[in-house]
């Protein structure tokens, strides 16, 4: 259920519990949520009548309820409240929630490879710490014990044991390990590797500094020796513009500053003079697409323009 349709379900609730509570009749629900829509809340336009509204309060112990719907209702009781059920809901909530932040900026067409690599790093871990005990701030984490073990979640007991979900949880994210494994092997070798120091995330203290990047901007300029050469850069130049630029930067006084808000628009205007091949060089990484999403996405615009009504435009005319 999305978010949306949950905000709609607790809207119409609000109004039935309204209507029970004031002992007023049901027949007056489809007024009330009409009131919503003029106030400008999305109530949908399903479950506006008196039927619903009983619904949504009834309790499976009234009378005129079916056996049937009772022992659903009951059966739906005990599994909102089993302890097993409820961790596993939070447990799943807190992973998916990380992955989609991962998938955000494999989507993101601002992204580069190193924050793709620095977004992958930050996952790893979470998920790693989730599968010895909750992190703090997680929904996993609210679920509260008190002295004799009991669990609470939302104020409500929980009941039941965490057997299953224990061994589950770890074989989960085991299995989620090993996919990050086998999909991002080569990201922690090679060029892939070496881009992460375009993030400034990545950079050391002042100490350590001297030799930081040194091999990987080595291994980048012979990557794209070819393409860079091609535009007049020189290759030779870069190893050394890069000391440059490491230097007067970690000499600023406020280094530990500077480093975590510039950016390399920024650099690019201030050493432009000084480091213009090397800050070609970060350029050209800087632009390199993370994923295929950004390919997708042409594709698809492509196929907008030249649909089977425009199948005779020929690649020239596009490209125009």
């Amino acid at each position: 259920m999305t978010k949306a349709q949950t905000e709609k379900l607790k809207l119409l609730f609000r109004n039935a519990h309204l209507l029970a509570i004031k002992s007023r009749p049901f027949s007056d629900f489809p007024d009330l949520c009409k009131l919503d829509k003029m106030k400008g809340l999305d109530v949908g336009d399903t479950y506006l009548n008196a039927i619903s509204a009983r619904s949504f309060v009834q309790s499976p112990d009234a009378k005129g309820v079916r056996g049937e719907q009772q022992a659903k209702a009951r059966c739906f009781y005990r599994a909102a409240t089993s302890l097993s059920m409820v961790q596993y809901a939070c447990f799943m909530y807190d992973v998916l929630l990380q992955l989609c932040n991962l998938s955000n900026t494999l989507q993101n067409r601002n992204a580069s490879v190193a924050d793709v690599h620095n977004s992958l790093e930050v996952t790893k871990k979470i998920l790693i710490a989730l599968k010895e005990r909750p992190v703090p701030g997680s929904l996993l984490h609210s679920i509260q014990y008190d002295e004799e073990g009991t669990a609470r979640f939302e104020g409500v007991e929980l009941k039941g044991k965490n057997d299953a979900f224990k061994s589950s949880k770890k074989k989960f994210l085991e299995a989620i390990q090993s996919s990050f494994e086998d999909r991002f092997e080569d990201i922690e070798e090679g060029v892939l590797q070496a881009t992460s120091v375009t993030s400034f995330k990545t950079w050391p203290d002042k100490e350590n500094s001297e030799d930081f990047g040194n091999e990987d901007i080595v291994t980048l300029t012979s990557q794209f020796q070819p393409v860079l050469e091609a535009q007049g850069v020189s290759c030779r130049e870069i190893v050394n513009e890069w000391t440059v630029l490491k230097t007067s930067l970690y000499n600023k006084n406020d280094w530990e500053k500077k480093l975590k808000t510039v950016t390399w628009p920024e650099l690019n205007r201030e050493f432009g003079d000084k480091c213009g091949h090397l800050l070609s060089l970060m350029d050209l990484i800087l632009t390199l697409p993370v994923s295929t999403s950004e390919c997708e996405r042409g594709f698809s615009k492509m196929k907008m323009i030249k649909s089977d009504w425009r199948s005779s435009l020929i690649t020239s005319t596009l490209s125009d």
